[in-house]
């Protein structure tokens, strides 16, 4: 693994030479359509994972990434993990990040993240494996969590924390994931109760639908 906090230039150099490259992480500040093309070409080893820390600092402004050159490196590397951690960034930056195609397998938002981010994700992100999401602003995310469920087929793990969503809401979700979720990690204080299901009758249909016994995590009282 390469971890780098060189230069653009200096990372081509190394990626055009590195010919036992699997795994790179780097910053998405140093991220560029010329990297990618590099990484995508036929000279160049097929990579497994690539890393990316998404973080903004005073006066950063984030590049959106063409969806051409995004194509160009899953079409080069099918196979390739890209990690995605989201860290603290200015709110009009997110629209930066997920208005286009990004073929994000895990992504992982550690701070707060608005629903019209996760609306997009369900639309741009159809290679996505595993979603968490640290922090919401306890607002409904309903729509938001179906939509991701139906455009992303691959999806077969979830992490909710400081959001919300309807116990029948979360039934259609594992309803349209079914037995491909193998990992449910949600805090009990996101599961509202509603007209349809109490939190033990959801538990119940969702263990039946994914195919194994769940139940939320709960919150530790020290």
């Amino acid at each position: 693994m390469f971890e780098t906090g060189l230069c653009v230039t200096g990372i081509l150099t190394l990626a055009c030479h590195c010919h036992h490259l699997r795994e790179l992480s780097l910053s998405y500040a140093v991220l560029s359509d010329d990297l990618l093309l590099v990484l995508s070409s036929a000279a160049h080893v097929h990579l497994e994972h690539l890393h990316i820390d998404v973080y903004t600092e005073k006066d950063m402004l984030l590049q959106q990434i063409s969806p051409h050159c995004w194509n160009a490196l899953v079409g080069h590397s099918p196979g390739l993990d890209i990690v995605m951690n989201v860290f603290v960034i200015p709110d009009e930056s997110f629209d930066m990040l997920f208005m286009s195609f990004i073929p994000v397998t895990h992504l992982y938002f550690g701070d707060f993240v608005p629903n019209r981010v996760l609306s997009h994700i369900g639309t741009h992100c159809p290679r996505l494996k595993e979603l968490v999401v640290g922090a919401n602003g306890n607002s409904f995310i309903n729509d938001e969590l179906l939509n991701i469920a139906k455009n992303c087929p691959e999806l077969s793990s979830l992490g909710l924390r400081e959001c919300e969503v309807t116990c029948s809401a979360f039934v259609k979700f594992a309803y349209i994931c079914g037995r491909r979720l193998k990992e449910l990690c949600v805090m009990e204080e996101c599961l509202v109760e509603d007209s349809q299901y109490d939190l033990t009758q959801a538990c119940k249909q969702v263990s039946e639908l994914i195919g194994w016994e769940w139940f939320p995590e709960c919150m530790p009282v020290w």
